[in-house]
């Protein structure tokens, strides 16, 4: 269900980090998850690669965050 405009960054603020908890944690990821995971830090990366708050110019990014879900457990 789509959270209401009037709370939406709010309820995904604590959702969001409830995910990260999770990760930090080592909590095992079912693959519907890890794909999940996968979508959601690229969107954010993208984004923030869109609005120029980060850059990668020699695709450096895109290899750590490859690393980073290579080492990320899943079922």
């Amino acid at each position: 269900m789509a959270n209401m405009s009037y709370c939406r960054f709010r309820n995904t603020n604590m959702d969001l980090g409830d995910c990260l908890e999770a990760l930090e944690d080592g909590v095992e990821l079912s693959t519907d998850e890890f794909i999940a995971c996968k979508n959601m830090f690229r969107k954010f990366i993208d984004f923030c690669c869109d609005e120029g708050i980060i850059e990668d110019e020699d695709g450096e990014l895109d290899d750590r965050l490859e690393e980073f879900f290579d080492g990320l457990n899943r079922k």
